[in-house]
């Protein structure tokens, strides 16, 4: 019977609502996004139905959207462009409410069986370099933002 790996799950809070969340973490992603965290040095972005890395003149895709709920959820098959079209797991992100004007950005990776060395990978993933430093890149870039947008805070 093969091993199965459980999903991976990282989560961070906001003090903005799961709108506001969503729409930071989807049409700003360019703007966050730590670029040590890319495979190319380029700037991710969702576009018409993927999420896409834009380095020099090339475009590498991450991730194919299953499911685009706004402003609740986020699922994609997610792949990183070393590995072949079919080595792809699942990331689903959720924005979920967390008091008057808080959300939890919620990410859960599973499917790891499909990809080569999927106990590597989901430490890499799971590690001070994979989601938790993305989070860490997206709560900053939120709290930044908010400010500037409300210099009375």
């Amino acid at each position: 019977m093969p091993y199965h790996l459980p999903p991976l799950r990282r989560e961070a809070r906001v003090a903005t609502t799961p709108v506001v969340a969503f729409e930071w973490f989807t049409t700003r992603i360019g703007t966050w996004w730590p670029r040590v965290l890319t495979a190319f040095g380029g700037s991710l972005g969702f576009v018409e139905g993927q999420l896409e890395e834009h380095s020099a003149d090339e475009v590498h895709v991450w991730g194919e959207v299953i499911t685009w709920n706004a402003p609740h959820s986020l699922r994609m098959a997610w792949r990183q462009p070393a590995h072949d079209e079919e080595q792809r797991t699942n990331v689903d992100v959720m924005f979920v409410p967390d008091g008057p004007s808080g959300a939890i950005v919620r990410i859960v990776q599973s499917g790891w069986n499909r990809i080569p060395d999927p106990a590597s990978s989901s430490r890499l993933y799971g590690g001070d370099r994979g989601w938790r430093e993305v989070l860490t890149a997206y709560t900053t870039a939120v709290a930044g933002g908010l400010a500037i947008q409300r210099p009375d805070m």
